[in-house]
């Protein structure tokens, strides 16, 4: 211990010397940190907020009551429910609104959700379940929700402390002493007195008492009849027992099952995240080789003075770990920073997206380090075998023999290729595809390094004797691919994964554009409030509008909830869906009302087949349907049915989108009659080319997080791959050298040695290619379909392709040349005395 914590004391005084290789060590350590503690906080507070939205504020919402007709529920259903003793059961009474100032200028982007619920009922049932054990973490969740609501103020609402703080910055002058904002809806309601309170669950939503909302926004009808509370299997029995014919319980889905598109938002973070993590662990490698190199006269001199090998190598290993901790501190700090500093671009996103308000205040740094650190110190061990490896086999042996030629290369790589094959065939979880994806990755780094002999073998004899220099570069370079396997690797795989998840990215963009190109047929859509009925508005007007309206239902199919929608049988309705598959004359078996189209997400789900039989819940009832088609619907988390509009009775529920069939003058008159009434057209109504533009601008914004970290990866790679030409500069030297003396002049030798890595880097980037394409088609046909249960198209684009490449040889080259011109800038004599 003595000898180890000299050693530890001596290296810690070689540090001034060896500054530039300690830099770059703790640098790509505190970047992969960086990168990795950002997308954690991200998407858990991504994750709270979905969690958030599917129970709001009200705590432990697992079911909720709806009518089996699909009808709207009414009070007299809530009071009936009450009276057979069902006392986990709240109203709620729910509208979404703009915030308007007293100058009617909005003070929101997105509605709001103004939401009032029985708090009496809530109160009544919290005091009854006071007595019974609950788990710690919900006592205290409850005790606060309803000291909140013993305390509010008579006649007020309240509202989250970040909504509060976004209105107030934005509408400061509707400040009053008593720290509340008055504001107005966009039907030119005034709200009551807005209390800001701090609960975990509130969201972008304002919450009140359900007498107080019914004052303030007339008799509006009950949005939903929620089951509060952890319901135990026996008691949800003698709920269905007790409840009256017309209504059924629904299970509401969990975060994990709600999250939709959100899901691939998070998996592509972490997932680039990860990448970058790891080929910043291959800098790692090569600092650590750097070091080690510059260090090896004093080791062996330790060794001489009797340090034992394990010692050298626990020192090492020692350091690299306490370095791996202030790196890792300081990564989270950055990291966290980061993230806060993107939160409000990532707001927006989501929030658009899926009407959710992330927030990243609340972080907790010290499990936050113990993940990232943990990570980093698993990682970094790894990193390091190989230098420490060949450090051991050099102060073992006083001239290390050159390495020996790799014959089980090609053998390993087609044992990787075989297992990753065999393993995506039988893999029917994500967790085995992927350890199928990674098993592909290392099975192409294999190729890759069993292919470069070969490759600059045939180049080497294509090439004339007459171009000696020529010659010798292929041939050094086939030297080089020997040393730098690790680099080239780091890029090879840097550029697989970019190519994959653009190609992956690009082909959703394209598929989306073509599905809503195909979808939306209407001339515009309009979506309304309970406060607006544009369809007797159009028959009070008169007007050539047709519009559409379709039905919508909520029901179970195999314990999940799904939805069972309408859809027109006419002939242009049918082609505007964008089926995957469906049998001979569909239209004509769905017009018939005997068949029905199911989307991608509930015939995956649920192993539905063409030409099944089908039982729908329709109308207090169950009916059988052939199932006809198979219909793409991207980014919907809830398998669907579509139905003829004619199978539905009329008191079923109507969706709150027309969709309208008319020129722009009728419209124009249609949307200024509204306006009378509180109607905002420019949130309200939609032409079909500005919902297609709206919705693709919305999907560029969700993804330009990871065309970011595409970036910071290659240029990880590239900085990977100049480090492990600094580590060979000393194995080369006296070949450049020795060519200078034969009158080589600097700059061909530096156009030479940037060839040799360049022709390494374009046959990495050659085999990236079609290992890329594989890649993205595994991503959309394993990963995606296992995850969100649907898929598309893959799209091979040469555009994509080609700016990937131009990026990453452009990013490898101005990286590499670095390090080459200054190796290279010596006057000859020093490199003579050099080598003396």
């Amino acid at each position: 211990m003595r000898l180890l914590f000299w050693y530890l004391r001596t290296v810690v005084q070689s540090y001034p010397s060896a500054w530039l290789r300690l830099a770059l060590l703790y640098i790509a350590l505190v970047i992969g940190c960086v990168g990795v503690s950002a997308v954690l906080v991200i998407n858990q507070g991504a994750k709270q907020s979905y969690a958030q939205q599917g129970q709001g504020l009200l705590p432990l919402i697992e079911y909720k009551l709806v009518a089996a007709s699909a009808q709207q529920l009414s009070k007299l259903d809530y009071a009936q429910v009450r009276r057979l003793g069902i006392t986990e059961a709240v109203a709620v009474s729910q509208i979404s609104t703009l915030l308007l100032n007293a100058q009617h200028q909005p003070l929101t982007i997105k509605p709001i959700d103004i939401m009032g619920f029985d708090s009496l009922a809530l109160l009544n049932y919290l005091t009854s379940q006071q007595h019974k054990e609950i788990r710690p973490q919900e006592q205290s969740q409850q005790s606060r929700l309803t000291r909140k609501l013993t305390n509010l103020p008579r006649n007020s609402a309240f509202i989250s402390t970040e909504l509060y703080t976004k209105l107030r910055d934005q509408a400061p002058s509707h400040l009053e002493i008593d720290n509340s904002i008055v504001i107005t809806t966009a039907q030119g309601q005034r709200l009551p007195l807005l209390q800001q309170v701090n609960l975990s669950n509130m969201d972008n939503e304002i919450m009140m008492d359900i007498s107080l909302f019914a004052q303030q926004f007339g008799e509006t009808s009950i949005s939903d009849i929620l089951l509060v509370g952890e319901i135990s299997p026996q008691r949800l029995n003698n709920i269905r027992r007790l409840l009256p014919a017309h209504l059924t319980l629904l299970s509401l889905p969990s975060a994990e099952q709600n999250t939709g598109m959100s899901d691939s938002f998070q998996l592509n973070l972490l997932a680039m995240a990860l990448l970058m993590f790891v080929v910043c662990l291959f800098i790692v490698m090569n600092a650590c080789q750097l070091l080690i190199m510059q260090r090896l006269p004093m080791l062996k001199i330790f060794r001489q003075l009797g340090i034992s090998r394990l010692s050298i190598l626990t020192g090492q290993l020692i350091e690299l770990w306490i370095l791996t901790l202030l790196g890792a501190a300081l990564g989270v700090y950055l990291g966290v920073a980061l993230a806060l500093y993107l939160a409000p671009s990532i707001q927006a996103t989501l929030e658009s997206l899926f009407r959710v308000s992330v927030g990243f205040a609340e972080v907790s740094y010290l499990s936050l380090l113990v993940q990232v650190l943990l990570l980093s110190a698993v990682g970094v061990t790894l990193a390091a075998l190989l230098p420490v490896k060949q450090l051991n086999q050099t102060l073992y042996r006083a001239d290390a023999a050159s390495p020996a030629k790799s014959f089980w290369v090609t053998p390993v790589a087609w044992l990787l290729l075989v297992s990753a094959a065999v393993t995506l065939w039988l893999s029917q979880t994500i967790l085995v595809s992927l350890i199928g994806i990674a098993l592909l990755i290392l099975a192409g780094c294999f190729v890759l390094i069993a292919c470069y002999p070969y490759v600059l073998n045939t180049a080497s004899a294509l090439v004339p004797k007459d171009w000696p220099l020529l010659h010798w570069s292929l041939q050094h370079s086939l030297w080089l691919s020997g040393r730098s396997k690790i680099a080239c690797c780091a890029f090879f795989i840097a550029l697989m994964s970019n190519i994959g998840m653009n190609l992956m990215v690009d082909s959703f963009r394209q598929a989306t554009d073509d599905w809503l190109n195909q979808k939306l047929i209407a001339d515009y859509y309009l979506y309304q409030t309970d406060k607006i009925d544009a369809v007797t508005s159009i028959q009070q007007l008169g007007l050539n509008i047709q519009a559409v309206q379709r039905f919508e239902l909520k029901a179970q199919y195999a314990g999940l909830p799904i939805q069972v929608h309408s859809h027109p049988s006419t002939a242009g309705f049918i082609a505007a869906l964008k089926t995957q598959s469906q049998i001979p004359d569909a239209g004509v078996v769905y017009a018939a009302g005997q068949g029905a189209y199911v989307n991608q997400q509930f015939a995956l789900r649920n192993k539905i087949k063409l030409g099944q039989s089908l039982l729908v819940p329709l109308n207090s009832g169950v009916s059988a349907f052939e199932v006809v088609g198979i219909v793409y619907d991207y980014g919907n988390p809830f398998g669907q049915i579509l139905l003829p509009p004619k199978l539905f009775n009329d008191n079923s529920k109507r969706s709150n989108v027309l969709a309208l069939y008319g020129s722009a003058a009728p419209i124009k008159i249609l949307s200024e009659y509204l306006e009378q009434h509180g109607f905002n057209r420019a949130q309200q109504l939609y032409s079909a080319n500005q919902l297609i533009d709206l919705s693709m601008a919305t999907f560029e914004r969700t993804f330009v997080i990871t065309d970011s970290l595409n970036i910071v990866t290659l240029l990880v790679a590239a900085i990977s791959l100049a480090c492990g030409i600094i580590v060979l500069m000393q194995d080369t030297k006296p070949q450049l050298t020795l060519l200078r003396t034969l009158g080589v002049s600097r700059w061909v030798i530096q156009g030479l040695s940037l060839m040799q890595y360049l022709f390494l880097c374009l046959l990495a980037l050659i085999f990236a290619i079609p290992f890329g394409i594989l890649l993205s088609w595994l991503l959309i046909n394993f990963i995606n379909k296992q995850a969100f249960y649907w898929t598309y198209s893959l799209n091979i684009s040469i555009s994509q392709i080609g700016a990937v490449s131009a990026m990453g040889l452009l990013l490898v080259s101005m990286i590499i040349l670095l390090p080459l011109l200054w190796a290279n800038n010596k006057p000859l004599i020093k490199d003579i005395r050099w080598l003396n």
